[in-house]
C-alpha cells in the first residue's frame, strides 16, 4: 500500500510542477494580472477549508 500511496503522491507533485511550469511560461499579456489575483484569492479560500477538514 505504501508504494501505491507514494506513486500517487509523486504523480500529484509532477502534475503540479508541470502546471506551474506552463503557467510561468505563459506571457503576462495573454494571462493577465487579473487572473493571477483570482488564483491567489481561490487558494486563500480553499486553504482554510482543507485545514478544518484535516483537523
Amino acid at each position: 500500500m505504501s508504494i501505491i500511496n507514494r506513486r500517487k503522491f509523486f504523480n500529484k507533485i509532477s502534475i503540479g510542477a508541470v502546471a506551474a511550469f506552463v503557467l510561468s511560461n505563459i506571457p503576462s499579456k495573454l494571462f493577465g494580472s487579473y487572473k493571477k489575483k483570482d488564483f491567489k484569492n481561490i487558494k486563500v479560500k480553499i486553504h482554510p477549508d482543507s485545514v478544518k477538514r484535516n483537523k
